[in-house]
């Protein structure tokens, strides 16, 4: 009489084929949450760089300039000027409103116009250490050249800590580590 021989796997030999295999998964897996928390960042700097240039071209419009030139805002150094959260249009500060009544509104108007809606977060993580998830837009200028405005986008989270992402990102959030 013939024996037969086993042609299956051993039970060692399937744990070894199993462990390799979710070795496999989670070197994968950890690479590929890397990707996409740089692609969220990566698109978060994009939307403010947008919103930077949209700001920019509201300073340079024609009317507008004519406007700020006459009045306070003009000259003006570091000021929180507009904020809002994803989804609606920007307002103006306070700060901003306070230092030109006129100015103010007219500011933020032409960049809505300019912009549309705020665009979405798409990080949906802390921002960094200390941080937490991005919740609001904020605008800050610097008018202290007449000339040439400068602008700054922020990113604030709901306890009101806030980083920069353009036009330099702060060291200390997740956006620097991917900053061009």
């Amino acid at each position: 009489m013939r024996k037969l021989k086993n042609k299956g796997f051993t039970l060692a030999e399937l744990l070894i084929i199993v462990a390799v295999i979710a070795i496999l998964v989670s070197v994968i897996a950890a690479n590929l949450f890397k990707y996409i928390e740089k692609s969220q960042a990566t698109d978060d700097i994009a939307s403010a760089e947008v919103i930077r240039t949209a700001v920019q071209s509201a300073f340079n419009d024609s009317e507008v300039n004519k406007v700020v030139l006459r009045g306070s805002i003009a000259g003006v150094g570091d000021t929180d000027a507009f904020w809002g959260t994803p989804g609606v249009e920007f307002q103006a500060t306070p700060a901003l409103a306070t230092l030109d009544a006129t100015a103010a509104p007219l500011v933020a108007s032409t960049v809505n116009e300019y912009l549309g809606t705020l665009p979405e977060f798409k990080l949906k993580k802390p921002m960094g250490t200390g941080y937490g998830a991005p919740a609001q837009w904020w605008v800050k200028i610097n008018y202290a050249d007449k000339k040439n405005v400068q602008v700054a986008i922020y990113i604030r989270d709901s306890s009101g800590n806030e980083v920069q992402v353009v036009p330099e990102a702060d060291t200390a959030s997740l956006y620097s580590k991917y900053a061009k």
